[in-house]
């Protein structure tokens, strides 16, 4: 079962939810601290196919359904018009047409400049606050270029976005222009949650100035807290290096993740074989393009595969081959039942076969204990 995409037809953002078990798809594209705390699923309920939020006081309440009724498949939700939130959205399980990059993009108005670059799928947007004093329609310009590069990102499912921000030389602003900037980060808080994924402020609070901004900045983090990573520094070096911090992080999660392998193909055999008293072990085959074949590479192996487990499995036990430099030590944490056995270890195991790794990165072949 592969991803399935929601786009709301207002503004073409794209909404992803990836196969989990028993036939429930889970939203996906979230910053990874939030995964814990939102819950949103598309399953099917007594009355048929529904969205439904289980995040902490929401109490499973549906805010989606098809929008025409169907002859309903019991494995797999309808694709086509839903109704979400009360508004239009279309299901559709292939990836959306994304629009073209912005870049090179810049923009520059008297109280600050703004840049942003891209890398793959990672995008950085950099500003830097002069001491100008803002005026309403400079700021007004500043953030229709944002609300312009959000929506942009988040028409497109595989992007992500971290900011960084030069305070030291900014004027204080007025308390208008802050109440401005919180209601616009409220009316695109779906755009900033679908693409970012951390951000970094500079102030350097010494004087009357430093310390007036520092105590806005915090002021804002109090009434909006970021649903991201997030740094008060004193230096550029330091935020970069934060930042840079949590791209790596990020960067070893998505190596892990559908989102940035091409399955070439996926089928799960049947059973080998069922031991008294010991789980079934199945073998799985599959050929998948990886961006990056240079490090974890079980690791990766083993989040593309582990979908294909039954669902009651409690772990999921990986054979990497003798000749892999590092012994298949799986970057997860205990609770998700991830293991990693080099083969040289797994000689008491009943099946085992080598992934095969060319030197494109192309998984050939590997096997999965189910257990």
């Amino acid at each position: 079962m592969g991803d399935l995409y929601l786009i709301e037809h207002a503004t073409k953002i794209v909404f992803t939810y990836s196969y989990t078990a028993d036939g429930i798809w889970e939203m996906s594209r979230m910053p990874s601290c939030q995964r814990e705390k939102v819950k949103m699923f598309l399953q099917r309920g007594p009355k048929g196919w529904v969205l439904q939020d289980f995040s902490p006081g929401e109490k499973g309440a549906v805010f989606g359904f098809p929008a025409t009724p169907l002859t309903e498949d019991p494995d797999r939700p309808p694709l086509g018009s839903w109704k979400v939130w009360g508004g239009a959205f279309t299901l559709s399980d292939a990836v959306p047409e994304p629009p073209p990059s912005l870049i090179p993009f810049s923009f520059e108005v008297p109280f600050a400049t703004l840049s942003y670059t891209e890398e793959g799928s990672i995008g950085r947007v950099r500003v830097t606050m002069r001491s100008a004093p803002i005026s309403d329609g400079d700021l007004e310009d500043m953030l229709d270029k944002v609300k312009g590069l959000l929506l942009n990102l988040a028409r497109r499912p595989g992007m992500v976005v971290f900011f960084s921000s030069d305070a030291r030389s900014a004027h204080i602003p007025a308390m208008r222009h802050v109440w401005r900037f919180t209601s616009f980060i409220k009316e695109f808080g779906s755009e900033f949650f679908l693409v970012g994924r951390g951000d970094a402020i500079i102030c350097n609070p010494t004087g009357f100035m430093g310390t007036a901004i520092l105590q806005i900045v915090k002021m804002v983090y109090r009434i909006l807290p970021p649903p991201w990573p997030a740094c008060i520094v004193r230096t550029v070096e330091q935020g970069e290096e934060f930042i840079e911090q949590l791209v790596t992080a990020y960067t070893e999660t998505i190596a892990c993740s559908r989102e940035q392998a091409t399955l070439d193909g996926r089928r799960a055999m049947p059973p080998l074989a069922t031991f008294d008293g010991s789980p079934t072990v199945s073998p799985i085959h599959v050929q998948a393009t990886v961006q990056d074949p240079a490090t974890r590479q079980c690791a990766r192996v083993a989040s593309l595969l582990r979908g294909q487990c039954p669902p009651e499995s409690s772990s999921i036990t990986l054979l990497s081959p003798a000749q892999q430099s590092e012994d298949c030590t799986l970057a997860f944490p205990a609770d998700e039942g991830l293991q990693g056995v080099g083969a040289s270890n797994a000689s008491n195991l009943p099946f085992q076969e080598e992934v095969v790794v060319d030197s494109a990165g192309v998984v050939k072949s590997c096997w999965l204990l189910c257990v």
